[in-house]
Formats: C-alpha cells, structure tokens, sequence
C-alpha cells in the first residue's frame, strides 16, 4: 500500500577506482550477492536492485545514501545559520498554536544568545 514518506539526510558522491560496473561487482560481492539474479543484466543493475536505500547511482556516479524516515504527522524545525549571518530553514507544524514569524523569531532569538 502506498503511504506518504517524508525523509532527510545526505548523499555523499563515492570515489571509485575503476569502472562503474567492476565497482558496483565488488561490492555486490562483498555485501553477500556473488551471482546475478536471473531478473538482472548487469552489476549495476543488480546494485540498483538491491541496494536502493544505501546506493544511488545517477549516470556513471554512486553516491552513497545516508537517510532518516520522519514521521510525516510529526513537527519539523531543521534550520541552519550561514557564515554570512542568513538563515536555511525548513518547518512543518500545526499553524493552530503558532506561525512561521513566532519560529523564526524563536530560531534567532536562540542563536543570539
């Protein structure tokens, strides 16, 4: 059943040695997949199979997934403060007890101190 998902976290650009297809081989291999699945042509096909959540391959790029599931009914305040003094920010949250003036007064106010 599909649901809605709300997630964050990073992906981070992998160095590989060789070529794509040697690399997502090895580690196939090494994280216990030694043979093709009938389904699959190719090791980067099997990688994308069966390492979707911790592997994304974009072209000839992997990168590797660092992820969190949040629960989509639950507040959100994630904000970060740039060297040039501005704020990044993302909220979610019920607008009946606050509103997004009183958060980001809040997120200053916090920093200042």
């Amino acid at each position: 059943m599909s649901r809605t998902e709300m997630c964050k976290g990073k992906i981070t650009p992998i160095k590989i040695p060789t070529t794509l297809a040697l690399w997502a081989e090895g580690y196939c291999k090494m994280n216990g997949i030694a043979e093709l699945k009938e389904y699959t042509d190719d090791w980067v096909e099997q990688l994308r199979d069966s390492f979707d959540e911790k592997i994304l391959i974009v072209d000839d790029q992997a990168f590797e997934i660092e992820s969190i599931e949040i629960d989509p009914d639950e507040d959100i305040k994630d904000v970060t403060k740039n060297e040039d003094g501005s704020f990044n920010y993302l909220f979610k949250f019920y607008n009946g007890g606050t509103c997004l003036s009183e958060l980001l007064e809040d997120t200053v106010r916090g920093t200042l101190k």
